[in-house]
């Protein structure tokens, strides 16, 4: 199947769901729980009530000492709301979404007044009420999404999935077939296609090199550059064209290392870089189309072996790039900011309590929107990354090593931290449910939609239990 949403973003607002209440500390707000996901969001709601004034009772004739304590007080708590002011900025709300639709029958103005400054941000005006609905689009794609991008240009959905299976629901329209790798056997099925999402129309396309957990980003022109994969595709690049009748152009041995669950990003430059995978603590720049990297390219990356757990929990990384040039990197539960000029670490963030965010505990994350502010000079922007979900360090040991198997509930938690400080601290705050495995999508309005995903288990091999079927809206709001 292949389902997406389609959603005007004129000022949208979720009807039918409660804001989370949120409870003030000393490092900004924290969302109360536990939360459910039902038909609207039961929050259990956690209260900080103002100090008793039973200490400070008038005596008949008027106190002068209890007066002076009162106005005290008064003062203390008209600070204290004043403090709460700002402390809710980061009192995003999260939004419910309906699994069988996104349909909102009352309309409204959810959006923020700074919208207007994202980056390449364009508001589109709606020429309905109707805010969006999710559509079965194709019945049978024939492949897996396991990657899946929406192509600029000519409109079209990238979707490729694993070789290793050497099956698929739809077969190439000829030869050549391919040769699978120390067998005599052929492959004659497609395992990726270009998906039209205006006609529907299905076109395969020939994959011969391994793209099982591989890695990529699309170019300045809008390709797709692929990296790694499994077997004899790990250490492949691959480029897709833009055009009507291109298909993959395949390098095999261009990487220096092994690509298998690697996380490839794009630098200032336009150039690609791709850190780690399975076995190979490691990064390297990606050579430019038909060029191979040898062993000498590849950078040692101690990081990925210090956040290694017995099962891993730091595979697929994420790593943003950050206003400054630099790279924010996550790996399990810690945090790094790299120099990839110097190949040094210039800044470790706090570690992110709550368990591991990486593969197979596979949480989410997403670098917010960037807020411009005309004719202001400043020497650093401010960058955000949110983290979502995940679960604890060995649910995939309980899940797919023991027996018999026990899942573990995934983690509720989101956290946000601003990558450009120095003293930066998480701000974490509860989702309406329990979230591995799950998809984060930045929207036009600066929103992020979290969709997809299990609530228990780890990623990996049958080992995922209580898929998440409620679509969670995150509504944006920048620190100032």
């Amino acid at each position: 199947h292949f389902i997406y949403t389609k959603r005007h973003f004129d000022k949208p607002e979720v009807v039918g769901f409660k804001d989370l209440d949120y409870l003030h500390g000393d490092g900004g707000g924290f969302l109360s729980g536990p939360i459910e996901a039902d038909d609207g969001v039961k929050a259990s709601k956690t209260v900080v009530e103002a100090e008793s004034d039973d200490d400070d009772n008038d005596d008949d004739d008027g106190d002068k000492k209890s007066k002076k304590k009162k106005e005290k007080k008064n003062q203390k708590n008209k600070k204290e709301k004043k403090k709460s002011k700002k402390d809710k900025k980061y009192d995003e709300s999260f939004h419910t979404l309906p699994v069988e639709s996104l349909v909102n029958e009352k309309g409204g103005d959810g959006n923020t007044d700074d919208s207007s400054q994202l980056v390449g941000y364009n508001v589109v005006t709606a020429q309905t009420t109707f805010k969006g609905s999710w559509e079965l689009f194709v019945e049978n794609s024939g492949v897996s999404a396991m990657h899946v991008v929406l192509l600029p240009n000519i409109n079209q959905a990238l979707i490729f999935d694993a070789t290793v299976w050497k099956v698929s629901k739809l077969k190439l329209p000829g030869p050549p077939c391919r040769h699978v790798e120390g067998t005599n056997e052929e492959d004659c099925f497609a395992h990726s296609i270009l998906l039209d999402v205006e006609t529907a129309h299905i076109r395969p396309l020939r994959l011969n090199y391994d793209t099982w957990c591989s890695s990529g980003a699309l170019d300045i022109n809008g390709r797709l550059v692929s990296t790694g994969g499994y077997n004899n595709g790990s250490d492949t690049v691959r480029i897709l064209d833009l055009c009507d009748t291109c298909e993959w152009q395949e390098f095999p041995g261009a990487l220096g290392n092994g690509r298998w669950y690697a996380t490839q990003v794009t630098l200032a430059d336009g150039k690609f870089i791709v850190f780690g995978g399975r076995d190979f603590p490691t990064y390297e720049f990606v050579p430019p189309e038909g060029q191979k990297n040898t062993i000498n390219e590849v950078i040692n990356f101690p990081f990925l072996k210090e956040t290694h757990d017995p099962v891993e929990n730091n595979l697929y990384p994420f790593v943003f790039l950050s206003t400054d040039g630099n790279l924010f990197i996550f790996a399990n539960n810690r945090s790094v900011l790299l120099n990839t000029q110097t190949h040094t670490i210039i800044h470790e963030f706090p570690v992110l309590p709550g368990g591991a965010r990486n593969y197979p505990s596979s949480g989410c994350a997403s670098l917010l929107p960037i807020m411009l502010k005309p004719n202001e000079d400043r020497k650093s922007i401010p960058a955000e990354v949110l983290v979502c979900g995940g679960t604890l360090h060995d649910a995939y040991t309980k899940a797919d090593l023991q027996r018999p198997k026990v899942f573990l509930p995934g983690n509720t938690d989101c956290a946000r931290i601003d990558i450009t400080k120095r003293n930066g601290k998480w701000k974490i705050q509860n989702m309406p449910s329990a979230r591995l495995l799950g998809d984060m999508v930045v929207l036009p309005t600066g929103d992020v939609l979290l969709v997809n995903g299990a609530k228990t288990g780890s990623a990996g091999w049958d080992d995922a239990r209580d898929p998440n079927l409620h679509p969670v809206l995150y509504k944006f709001q920048t620190d100032g």
